[in-house]
This record gives structure tokens, sequence and C-alpha cells, in this order.
């Protein structure tokens, strides 16, 4: 007996496993984020510039999502370019949940610490702990906060 392949299906096929996997949901979505940081007197630092200031990131977009591969960030950079934390080289790794609140550490260059949470009132924060050295042109230990227009802990496993 000859079997007939349906030609849609065969044809689609690559095209459903290639777009399949990257299919993500979105576990939080946040903005711009302020707080302090000190500067270490290293790569383009001055002597003068370093130590405790204000600090800031603004403009930013920082998205949470959840894939096949595990968790992502993605940023909307100063030059307001869409960067995958994983496709720059880095992890991504689930630290801790609780019910209302998640921490992550993205390890690459930087160690960053993000932690995603919902206060008692209902607003949704993010803190974001960094740590920049090594071949970094700015060495910097910072402690930033910023608002989520949300955030979905359900997405989290």
């Amino acid at each position: 007996m000859i079997q007939r392949f349906n030609f849609p299906v065969v044809c689609l096929l690559p095209f459903f496993m290639f777009f399949g996997s990257a299919i993500a949901e979105t576990v939080a979505t946040c903005g711009e984020s302020s707080g302090y940081a000190v500067y270490h007197h290293e790569g383009l630092v001055p002597r003068d510039s370093a130590g405790f200031r204000k600090d800031e990131i603004t403009g930013a977009k920082v998205t949470l999502i959840s894939n096949e591969r595990g968790y992502d960030l993605l940023v909307v950079d100063a030059m307001k370019n869409i960067k995958s934390m994983v496709d720059e080289g880095g992890k991504i790794i689930l630290l801790r949940r609780g019910p209302r609140d998640v921490t992550f550490a993205h390890i690459n260059d930087a160690i960053e610490l993000y932690t995603f949470y919902r206060e008692r009132d209902g607003s949704l924060r993010y803190d974001l702990v960094q740590s920049k050295g090594g071949a970094a042109p700015i060495h910097k230990s910072s402690v930033l906060r910023g608002n989520c227009s949300m955030i979905s802990f359900e997405v989290i496993k």
C-alpha cells in the first residue's frame, strides 16, 4: 500500500518546530530603577569620582520570560536595543520563590540579583543588586529599585 503524506503538514513541520521553541511566557515586566552605587577607583573611574552616589537606569525595560530553555532576562539598553541575557552568554538561575516574591541570579561579566515582588498594598516592584568588575570599563556595586507593570508568579515552576 502506498502511503500518502499530507503535504501542508510535512512542509510546515519545520516552521512549527522552530517557532514552537520560541514561545515564551512573560513572568515580569518592569521599568526604570534608581538607588545607590559605590564606584571603584578602577577602569574609567577617576579617584575623585569613586565612592557612593545615587545611581539609576533611565529608560530601562526589564522583562523576565520563561521558555522551554529555562528563564531569560530581556533588557532594553541605552541604544534602545533589546538584549537577551542568555544570548549574550549569561545564565539565569532561579534562587528562591515565595508566594509574593521570587529571586533570580544573572551571571555573566556582571553578577546581578533580581528580586520581583508584590508589596502588601499590591504594588509590583523589583530590586536589582549588581556587582560589575573584571573586564568592565566601570567597576561598581549597586542596589536599585524599580516598578513593575506585571508579575505573574504562577508562571514560575
